[in-house]
């Protein structure tokens, strides 16, 4: 039935570069405090954390790179409908907890931002699509936290480490978006 279902769909399309590209990302950063936690023996092979850093840094590159899947967020899913199942998304995220709805709505004013920006200036909207995904991914990540931590308590400690260590990391994102809308990037020649 939900296959069926055209909202469904569009909001799976939205979620997939998002889901892929920002979990990816995740994987290669715990893969790389493995590799501290072990300090020196992390470079060597008995410990496996070596190993496990270079199965993870495939991740982001396989089914098409993190960069290509910010592309497709900003250009294929969010543009496509002038970011209106974004705004439904965001709208859904700040009902679920009010610890999030700050940050949804700035991710809302990035959305709207970035839609200007790429009519504008395709290039520098492009230039700010990995911050974006980055934005949305942070912000999701504490939106399916607090939704389990509704569920089952034994979540709440984790949700509230997320929310307030965490989360901001999408407002930072949402402020290199705003700040580089308004200044271009130095030339490079």
């Amino acid at each position: 039935h939900l296959l069926h279902d055209e909202a469904a769909a569009t909001r799976l399309a939205l979620l997939i570069p998002i889901v892929k590209a920002w979990c990816t990302d995740r994987g290669v950063e715990v893969a790389g405090l493995g590799i501290q936690v072990h300090g020196g023996m992390g470079f060597v092979e008995d410990s496996g954390a070596a190993q496990v850093l270079r199965d993870a840094r495939i991740a982001p590159i396989y089914e098409g790179t993190n960069g290509i899947q910010a592309l497709d967020l900003l250009a294929r899913k969010v543009a496509k409908d002038e970011g209106a199942a974004m705004q439904m998304l965001l709208a859904e995220v700040a009902a679920t907890d009010p610890r999030l709805a700050p940050p949804a709505a700035r991710l809302g004013e990035a959305t709207a931002t970035m839609l200007d920006l790429c009519r504008r200036d395709p290039e520098m909207g492009n230039s700010l699509a990995v911050p974006y995904l980055e934005a949305c991914g942070w912000l999701l990540g504490g939106w399916m936290l607090a939704r389990a931590a509704a569920v089952e308590t034994d979540h709440a400690a984790l949700a509230g480490f997320y929310l307030a260590r965490l989360l901001p990391r999408a407002e930072a994102r949402c402020t290199e978006i705003a700040q580089g809308a308004l200044a271009p990037p130095p030339s490079l020649m």
